[in-house]
This record gives structure tokens, sequence and C-alpha cells, in this order.
């Protein structure tokens, strides 16, 4: 899987963050955090770092006073910033989710013959897809549906990912984990739990957090719990419609 060409700003964030700095501290900041994008960390090293920064040395090092402190070592003895590196470290996990959600729409449309997925379907080698008996149109039909719910499942995600970022970074910051929270919710969407209950599960453990001791069992147990009260919503709903047809047999023996 190639780099991502782009990271994901948020514009209010880093106003926020840089509010009171100079124009040449936020030029120094914004040069360095691009540099670390392309090469994955920067050199410990202010006359590197000026010239990454396009300024002279006397300039960056006044400018640097205010911006070394969003940078920390990592554990080559090179700079990083931390924040940038969970946006990347986002970005690929989103990206195989939905790499991952490819493949399997695609398997999917195999196992059921949708033309052009499957070439035992091909309408040039299988008679049955001949496009005067309609299957043609209904695979193509079936495709574009299948299309548009994997359309809307990449939304919902994208959705969620910016809605549950600053949740699952104050998180982490109050359990002091670095990844824990962020893997579950990545863990969750891999096995396709409903964008919603992945954030309600979050907002959850913040409302709670100060009686909660273990986070991702706590989010898990509120799966659980959940699946529990569907699937028993789904059992009362199907023995409801099988008296009603009970009934509407019995009525319809007593007219006989």
């Amino acid at each position: 899987m190639s780099k991502a060409p782009a990271f994901q700003l948020f514009a209010q964030d880093f106003f926020m963050d840089t509010i009171e700095w100079s124009v040449d501290e936020v030029g120094i900041y914004w040069r360095l955090l691009q540099a670390q994008w392309i090469n994955g960390s920067i050199p410990n090293d202010e006359e590197r770092l000026a010239r990454i920064a396009g300024c002279g040395p006397k300039k960056f090092s006044s400018g640097w006073k205010k911006v070394e402190s969003k940078f920390k070592l990592n554990g080559d003895g090179r700079l990083q910033n931390e924040r940038l590196e969970r946006t990347r470290d986002e970005q690929e996990q989103y990206r195989e989710s939905q790499a991952e959600s490819g493949r399997r729409g695609v398997e999917a449309k195999r196992k059921k013959g949708i033309f052009p997925f499957d070439k035992s379907s091909d309408p040039l080698t299988d008679p049955s897809s001949d496009p005067s008996t309609g299957n043609q149109a209904l695979h193509l039909f079936k495709e574009k549906e299948e299309e548009k719910e994997i359309k809307k499942e990449k939304e919902d995600y994208a959705e969620l990912i910016e809605k549950t970022h600053h949740l699952c970074q104050t998180l982490s910051t109050f359990f002091k984990t670095k990844k824990g929270i962020w893997q579950w919710r990545q863990q969750a969407m891999n096995n396709n739990i409903k964008a919603e209950l992945i954030q309600e599960c979050l907002e959850q453990l913040w409302k709670y957090r100060a009686t909660t001791r273990d986070p991702t069992a706590y989010m898990n147990h509120i799966i659980q719990i959940k699946h529990q009260n569907a699937n028993e919503a789904k059992a009362i709903a199907e023995h409801e419609a099988k008296k009603l047809e009970f009934n509407e047999i019995a009525r319809k023996m007593g007219k006989i």
C-alpha cells in the first residue's frame, strides 16, 4: 500500500494551538510537520531543521523555542510530532479497512455469480446470462445496490472517525494508554459493528470513566448487551408475526 500523499488537518485545533504564535513560528511548525509526514521523522539537529524550515539559523533558533515542545524524540534519536503519527496510523487503518471491505464485496459478488466479477456469468460464455432473459439486468441492479451499500459504509465510517477523533484522544489520555482506545475502535470497525454503536460505546465510556478500570472490556460489554437486545427484539418480532399468521389461518378455517 503506497504512502498517503496528504494528511487530515483539523483546522480549529491547529489554529487554537498556534493562536498566540508569530507568523515565523507557525511557518516553521508547518514546514516541519510536512517534512515529518513525507519522511516519517525529522532530524534532531537545529542546523538541518533550519534548512528544512527554510529560514536562517538566527530566525529558526528564535522560533524553535516555541515549536520544540510539539516534537518528541523517537526510538531512533529523531523527532516526531506524536499527533501527526496518530493521524498517519488512523489513515492507514482506515485505508486497510476500506480495502478489506472492497475485497469482501468482490468476494460476495463472485459467490452470487454477478457479472463481471465472476467469469462463469459472462454473457459470452454463459447462456443463462443472455440479456433476453433479464439476468444481466438483474445482475447490474444488484451490483448497483451493493455499490450503494459500500459507499454508505465508507461515508458512515469516515463520519465516525471524524466524530470520535477527539473522544478517542481524550479517553486515551485519561486512561493513560497510547493505542488501546484507537485499536478497539479499529477492531470494532473491522468486525462490522455499526458506526452508531461504536460512537455510543465511546460516549458511554467517557460518561462513566471514573468507575471504569478496563475501558475495552467495558465497551465490549456494551456491544454484547446491544447485540443481545437486538436478537431478542428480532425473536419477539418473528414470534408476533407467526402468531398473526396462525390467527389468520384459524380465522379462515373458521369461515369454511
